[in-house]
């Protein structure tokens, strides 16, 4: 989960914080050994300072404030109508979701009415999409296989393939589950 992050967070807005983060070792994102656990705490250790995970007591978490400690990821493929199914964090995107609901099916057409940088991304996404090219999975967190999922990385992208994915393709996910999901203040 962590590479899909940051892989996705060098993709996106963020990509020079990532580009500098990892200078010193673009192996850690481009050539991976996910069999090394010195290499993986390096990864957490980018991750971090500037999303919050695994924030020691006291520092900002951001992103992952509550996120469970024994979250267990599964990689998986979600299907148009999945996406559309997803919601987006409690408080997120809420210039839509706050009149339209978390749901990525209720917010999805109404791209127009986000903020001008979010609409040019997810546009440029769209373009992506419809040109084939291959995108970080989602990553998205539930409290089982039957609860709602919520995103954890990946709006601009869900709202792009609920946009303009044809409903037969499918796209990677990866998928934590934990009981104490709801503890995680974006569920």
């Amino acid at each position: 989960m962590v590479l899909a992050f940051l892989r996705a967070e060098r993709r996106g807005l963020n990509a020079a914080w990532v580009e500098h983060a990892v200078a010193a070792d673009p192996g850690l994102l481009d050539n991976p050994q996910l069999d090394d656990e010195a290499e993986n705490a390096r990864r957490v250790d980018v991750l971090q300072p500037f999303r919050g995970y695994k924030a020691s007591p006291g520092e900002h978490p951001y992103i992952f404030a509550g996120f469970p400690t024994d979250v267990e990821w599964w990689e998986g493929l979600q299907s148009r109508d999945d996406i559309e199914d997803l919601y987006y964090g409690r408080e997120q995107w809420s210039e839509v979701t706050a009149a339209h609901g978390r749901q990525v099916r209720n917010v999805a057409p109404l791209v127009h009415e986000l903020a001008s940088p979010t609409r040019e991304t997810v546009a440029a996404i769209e373009e992506a999409i419809r040109a084939g090219e291959d995108l970080e999975p989602l990553i998205v967190c539930s409290t089982g296989p039957e609860g709602r999922h919520v995103l954890l990385e990946g709006y601009k992208r869900a709202t792009a393939y609920a946009r303009v994915l044809e409903p037969e393709t499918e796209v990677r996910a990866l998928i934590g589950y934990s009981n104490a999901m709801e503890s995680w203040l974006f569920f």
